[in-house]
């Protein structure tokens, strides 16, 4: 039982809960965080949505310049195609057509209007004065792709092969009788699309015709005040060449800037129309969004835990003081409370004043009620010892120290209580005393003999003890009576020995009246027989 209480009290003492302060921030932190994270979701939110219609807007504008090309080269493909028809050049009246071609090219921007065989022999040339010798051409791709499909083409960049000019070329079949007889073909320099080029690419914002093999036809803005033309495309784009689009490429643009880099394919012309966004446009609102709202959030916290700081130290202000009224009425010192910052703080303290003046009160009332009662048990010719749950030992009275012989006794592993045997002589057990058993099982003795040896004598002693309940019906307590009875127990003896000799006497002088009264009667004189009774006495 006693190992039991310590362990229940060393559990006790472990038990650790939460300060104040660590409440007060715990409060902080579960009521700004939650504030915090939905305003830092909203506000990603709003500007993911940004970015998402930035993006939308970006892809529609690449939409449109790639249309805007096709739209541009449809222009060319039908004036192409009306000039195909020319009655001139259905009669095979070349010179005629010439001059028709001349005319018609000036109108289109053209560098020049060529018309071949199915060989690829030139046949008419505008750039070239009229009666120059032409050469055959030197890039047929073109050519050949028009005779494979009977339809409308256009050219990677190519080069003049007389100044080495950039130009593309737009080539539709002229079909004569039915058939095809002629490539009409028109040359374009570069700069034809680069106005559109101004229209559609707005600045901050990379834009590029890139041919079937990666070589830029045109671009902008410029780099280093020069068009690029017919240099290779940067890696990231040259990777993606042939396929139908390819959208937030991550890349750098020949300047180095980081860019998202997006094309789409012109099925028209096979042409890869690219458009290019520095990652700053697209993540930088993002990032600049969350450090912000991270640094207000950040601010917000540390606000709230400086005033959750503030707070604590005025609880703990008004705590310490209620700590120390509360230490003081534990000494049973009254004190005065003193309000502090804290009402309700303030009602306890008043309350605690008010039960310190009780407790006062009742500890007086106590006081007088156990010296009256050790003043009682003191006067008592019987040893009294009262024994708490935890077995120590809170009343003894001077005879139960006679009885035991010391001076003192703290608890019930004292040796003095285990100098007890019974009338058998077997000693008792610190578990088989009266008192110990009336203390773990509630047991109720009652004129139990013992033998108790004190300073080499042994006496005799009859022992009662009994339980303490609370209201509850549990044992707090057990009390024991202990008192000599060895006097009585000599006297006894000696009245036993006097009784036995009396009785051995009275049994005598039975037996000689008895033996008288057997002996016959005679007559005799009376003096003989008075004689013989005082003889026999």
């Amino acid at each position: 039982m006693l190992q039991r209480n310590s362990q229940a009290g060393q559990e006790g003492r472990t038990r650790r809960g939460w300060s104040i302060k660590a409440y007060l921030i715990a409060l902080a932190l579960s009521s700004t965080l939650p504030i915090a994270t939905a305003a830092g979701f909203f506000a990603y939110h709003l500007v993911s949505a940004s970015l998402q219609n930035t993006r939308l807007e970006f892809e529609d504008r690449l939409r449109l310049l790639r249309n805007g090309i096709e739209m541009r080269i449809d222009n060319v493909i039908e004036d192409l195609e009306i000039l195909a028809r020319s009655p001139a050049l259905q009669e095979g009246r070349l010179s005629d057509f010439r001059q028709h071609a001349s005319e018609a090219g000036k109108l289109i921007g053209a560098v020049a209007i060529v018309l071949t065989d199915l060989e690829g022999r030139q046949l008419v040339n505008t750039r070239q004065p009229l009666g120059t010798p032409l050469p055959p051409r030197s890039d047929l791709e073109t050519l050949k792709r028009v005779l494979a499909t009977g339809r409308p083409q256009v050219s990677d960049l190519s080069r003049t092969t007389a100044d080495r000019l950039p130009f593309i070329s737009v080539e539709v079949p002229v079909r004569v009788d039915g058939g095809i007889r002629y490539v009409l073909a028109v040359g374009l320099l570069p700069q034809y699309l680069s106005g559109l080029m101004d229209a559609y690419v707005p600045a901050g914002i990379i834009g590029s015709i890139i041919d079937r093999k990666g070589i830029l036809i045109t671009r902008r803005p410029l780099v280093d005040g020069l068009e690029p033309v017919g240099q290779p495309t940067i890696p990231e784009l040259r990777q993606h060449l042939g396929e139908p689009s390819g959208l937030w490429i991550k890349a750098v643009s020949r300047s180095g800037i980081p860019t998202y880099t997006s094309f789409f394919r012109s099925e028209r012309t096979g042409w890869s129309v690219n458009m290019a966004l520095p990652r700053d446009a697209i993540d930088g609102p993002l990032r600049r969004t969350s450090v912000l709202f991270a640094a207000a959030g950040l601010a917000a916290l540390l606000a709230s835990l400086l005033f959750a700081r503030l707070v604590a130290s005025r609880f703990l202000h008004a705590l310490t003081g209620l700590e120390q009224h509360v230490t003081q009425l534990g000494a049973a010192r009254l004190f005065i409370p003193q309000p502090g910052p804290v009402v309700e703080v303030n009602r306890m303290e008043g309350v605690l004043h008010r039960v310190g003046l009780e407790i006062a009160e009742a500890e007086e009332g106590i006081e007088r009620e156990r010296s009256l009662l050790r003043a009682t048990v003191e006067t008592i010719p019987i040893g009294v010892l009262l024994v708490t749950a935890n077995g120590r030992i809170s009343l003894v009275n001077r005879k139960m120290l006679s009885l035991c012989g010391v001076d003192e006794l703290r608890s019930l592993e004292d040796r003095a209580l285990l100098s007890y045997f019974r009338p058998d002589g077997t000693r008792y057990g610190l578990a088989e005393l009266p008192v110990v058993r009336a203390l773990d099982d509630g047991e109720t003795i009652e004129g139990e003999e013992v033998l108790h040896k004190v300073a080499g004598l042994t006496r005799h002693e009859m022992i009662n003890a009994a339980p303490v309940r609370d209201g509850t019906g549990a044992v707090i307590a057990a009390v024991a009576a202990s008192y000599d009875v060895t006097d009585v127990r000599t006297g006894m003896k000696r009245q036993q020995i006097l009784l036995d000799e009396i009785n051995h006497r009275v049994k005598n002088t039975l037996a000689t009246v008895q033996s008288i009264a057997r002996v016959p009667y005679r007559a005799r004189p009376p003096w003989r027989t008075m004689r013989r009774l005082s003889n026999a006495g």
